[in-house]
């Protein structure tokens, strides 16, 4: 192998394990958020655990100056946040009353998406190992998630105002990805850090600020503002506080390691490795809450596996 190839090769390693970390800390603080938001407003979970995030990075951020805030690209960080952000809010606000299996299994069209972006906009050579890779990785999911998904299909036939949050979610955040994509040529993981939570913190506060309720307006359900939120009305008990750092810790890691994939990693490589979100979830459901696996979810994982194995061996060899 040439050193170019060789170079390409340790990238792409490295983009694979920072894309391993970001899916089992997501699997974490999806769990964790459903949790809270059996008693906090979404809106009002994703503004804390940013705000959290904040306070939590300003010593990191700041320890070498402010050269940190340097920055040519602060256009890009405000279009990504406000993209981020309202893919996140949508995201949570789902999450509350769509099962989590659902919520997985509709996301993986955004790993799809990215894989045909990242061949045709960011023109990352194309293989066929790579195309069976995803296909036998995408058929695993389905089959995992396969009695769910398919018990929910005439769900899918209505207008369902929270499964349209999910599709917002998903192309709002693969525009997200792409301008982090690009941010990453250039810029640092601490100050692409900074500004995206900073931003986020931001404009999530403002939405937070409200109390939001479906509204049926000529004839379509709209989520409205109908009031400003109490403080003292928020559930914050020890439990809630607790868990709230959990997902905050789980936020920053994911942040950072999906910075580091998409600066190392081809698109296309690495975005396959995201379906291990469903074995670290399965994982997380058999010790926390004895959900034990069925066949037809082996059966997916087993697939899953074996196609990380066939994109580690293309450019591994």
């Amino acid at each position: 192998m040439s050193t170019k190839e060789v170079q390409l090769t340790e990238n792409n390693l490295l983009g694979i394990m920072y894309m391993l970390l970001d899916a089992l800390v997501v699997s974490i603080l999806f769990a964790s958020v459903k949790l809270l938001t059996k008693t906090i407003p979404s809106n009002q979970v994703v503004f804390l655990y940013k705000f959290i995030v904040l306070i939590m990075i300003l010593p990191w951020v700041f320890k070498d100056g402010f050269k940190t805030l340097i920055t040519k690209k602060l256009p890009y960080y405000i279009i990504g946040g406000i993209f981020g952000t309202i893919a996140t809010l949508c995201l949570m606000y789902s999450l509350k009353y769509i099962p989590i299996a659902n919520v997985v299994s509709l996301n993986y069209l955004e790993k799809i998406l990215l894989f045909l972006i990242g061949i045709f906009c960011f023109k990352e050579l194309f293989s066929a190992a790579k195309l069976i890779a995803i296909i036998i990785s995408f058929m695993g999911a389905i089959i995992v998630l396969q009695p769910e998904l398919f018990s929910h299909i005439p769900e899918f036939s209505i207008p369902d105002i929270h499964y349209i949050f999910i599709a917002i979610s998903i192309i709002f955040w693969v525009i997200y990805c792409i301008i982090v994509k690009l941010l990453g040529r250039t810029e640092t993981v601490k100050t692409q850090t900074f500004y995206t939570v900073l931003i986020s913190t931001i404009l999530s506060s403002f939405v937070a600020l409200f109390s939001w309720n479906l509204k049926e307006v000529m004839g379509i359900k709209i989520l409205l503002p109908s009031g400003f939120i109490a403080i003292k009305n928020l559930s914050l008990d020890l439990s809630n506080i607790l868990i709230l750092l959990l997902v905050s810790l789980c936020y920053l890691t994911r942040s950072i390691a999906s910075f580091k994939a998409f600066k190392h990693g081809e698109l296309s490589i690495i975005m396959p490795f995201g379906y291990s979100k469903i074995i670290f979830s399965a994982i997380i459901g058999f010790y926390l809450f004895n959900e034990m696996p069925k066949v037809n979810e082996y059966i997916g994982y087993i697939m899953i596996i074996i196609s990380g194995i066939l994109l580690f061996r293309k450019f591994k060899t």
